[in-house]
C-alpha cells in the first residue's frame, strides 16, 4: 500500500513539475516576442530561480510520511453521554486490555498482529476523550490531579502512543516484524512514562 501510494505521489510530482515547466516556457515566449531576446535574459534568471523554488515546492507537499495514508480511528460516541463513574469505568477497562494486549503482541504476527495493533489504536484514540475533566469526581479515579494540571504533557503521551500504535498496524501490514516489535517497544515505554507520573 505504502509502495503504491508512493509511485502515485511521484508521478503526480512529475505531472506537476511539468506543468510549472510548460507554464514557465509559455510566459518566456511572450515576453520574448514583446521585449526581444536582450531584454528577457535577466527574467529568465529569475523565472529560473522560480522555477526551482516552485519544483521544490511541490515536490515537498507530494511527499507522504510512512503513516499518513492510514488515519486514525474517530473516538467512540458513546464516550460523549457517559457519566464520570462510566468514564473511569470504561477507560480502567481499556488500561488493562492494552496490558494484555502488549504483554504478548511482540510475538504476534500477520493478522493476530495487526488486529491487537487495531484494537491498541482505538483505546488510545478512545483515551482522551475519556479523561475528561469530569472524571475526576468519580470515587474510582486512579488518575492524578496533575494529569489535568498538565494536560499538554499529559494528553501528549497519548498521541504518540497513538502514533506507536499505528505504527505497529502499518508494519504489521507490511510483514514487517522488527518495525512491529520496535512499536510495541516504544509503546510499553510511553505506558511506564504516563503510569509512572500521572496515576496512584
Amino acid at each position: 500500500m505504502i509502495g503504491r501510494d508512493a509511485n502515485v505521489n511521484s508521478r503526480r510530482c512529475r505531472f506537476s513539475a511539468a506543468k510549472v515547466v510548460s507554464l514557465c516556457r509559455a510566459r518566456d515566449r511572450e515576453i520574448e516576442h514583446a521585449t526581444g531576446r536582450k531584454a528577457m535574459e535577466p527574467l529568465m534568471r529569475l523565472n529560473r530561480l522560480s522555477l526551482a523554488a516552485a519544483v521544490t515546492i511541490i515536490a515537498l507537499g507530494n511527499m507522504v510520511p510512512l503513516h499518513a495514508q492510514d488515519a486514525l480511528p474517530a473516538p467512540d460516541p458513546a464516550i460523549a453521554s457517559m457519566s464520570p463513574d462510566e468514564l473511569v469505568t470504561t477507560r480502567e477497562n481499556k488500561m488493562k486490555e492494552n496490558g494484555g494486549i502488549l504483554r504478548s503482541a511482540a510475538g504476534l504476527t500477520g493478522a493476530a498482529a495487526e488486529e491487537a495493533a487495531t484494537t491498541l489504536l482505538q483505546n488510545y484514540v478512545d483515551f482522551i476523550p475519556l479523561f475528561d475533566q469530569r472524571s475526576q469526581s468519580a470515587l474510582t479515579n486512579s488518575a492524578l490531579p496533575i494529569a489535568w494540571e498538565d494536560w499538554a504533557g499529559f494528553s501528549a503521551l497519548f498521541e504518540q502512543s497513538q502514533q506507536a500504535a499505528l505504527a505497529m498496524k502499518t508494519a504489521a501490514g507490511a510483514g514487517d516484524q522488527a518495525g512491529y516489535v520496535k512499536a510495541v517497544e516504544t509503546l510499553g515505554g510511553l505506558c511506564g512514562q504516563c503510569h509512572g507520573k500521572y496515576r496512584l
